[in-house]
């Protein structure tokens, strides 16, 4: 899949261990892939939520964060973040900020 790569090249070496082991976590089944609940639990914690439960309306997504997170996500549109689509936008965070990560509705 060549969907993100040139932005996950330009990844520095210890970043790219990072994602690649926030991704791992993620993908507990070892799909190369991970599903909108996945992503809405991952955009919990991005957000300040501790337990990642999807039931508090203070620290949780939105549905409106949800499709905004999922569409910087999944760009072959098929619903799911595959590894090298969580790579590309990483690389992409990298270069407007290295410190702070921010879900827009």
């Amino acid at each position: 899949m060549l969907l993100g790569f040139l932005e996950a090249v330009r990844l520095a070496p210890r970043r790219r261990t990072f994602v690649d082991r926030v991704f791992a976590q993620l993908d507990l089944a070892r799909r190369q892939r991970v599903t909108r609940t996945t992503m809405r639990e991952f955009g919990e914690f991005l957000q300040g939520g501790s337990d990642g439960s999807s039931g508090s309306d203070e620290r949780g997504l939105s549905e409106c964060q949800l499709d905004a997170l999922m569409g910087s996500m999944d760009l072959d549109g098929d619903g799911l973040v595959s590894y090298h689509e969580f790579l590309a936008y990483f690389a992409k965070v990298n270069e407007t900020s290295s410190h702070s990560l921010e879900v827009r509705p």
